[in-house]
């Protein structure tokens, strides 16, 4: 780095970096608790950029970024078995988010409903 080079020619450096926010990548449909509704939902699902075959973000005709809504991938359960995190067809809720409560419920969590999702200002 050159202004280390002109101020400190005869020291030896080393740089550190934090790239914590890398260790935060994973499939874009996977499963995170981060604003995840607590009861079911019609309507919710990850927001993700549509990207061309190169991987370059798609810019609508009103000159802004094109965002799609894509479903999670299913959880599972400790002994491997796939929980579904939409309602399965027939119920009559089909298609749609469960919400952490009910998923939590489905894995023996029976006072899910009463939990909070969010403390107030982060504060538990």
């Amino acid at each position: 780095m050159d202004i280390l080079e002109k101020y400190y020619p005869d020291e030896d450096h080393i740089l550190v970096f934090d790239n914590a926010t890398t260790h935060l990548k994973r499939a874009d449909d996977a499963l995170s608790a981060r604003k995840m509704p607590k009861n079911p939902s019609a309507t919710w699902g990850i927001s993700k950029i549509v990207k061309d075959a190169q991987g370059r973000a798609i810019v609508g005709g009103d000159g802004k970024v094109l965002i799609e809504k894509i479903p999670m991938a299913d959880a599972r359960h400790p002994n491997g078995q796939l929980q579904p995190l939409y309602f399965p067809t027939g119920h009559e809720k089909a298609g749609w988010f469960k919400g952490m409560a009910q998923i939590l419920l489905e894995r023996g969590y029976l006072n899910a409903l009463k939990l909070l999702a969010e403390c107030k200002d982060f504060k538990c």
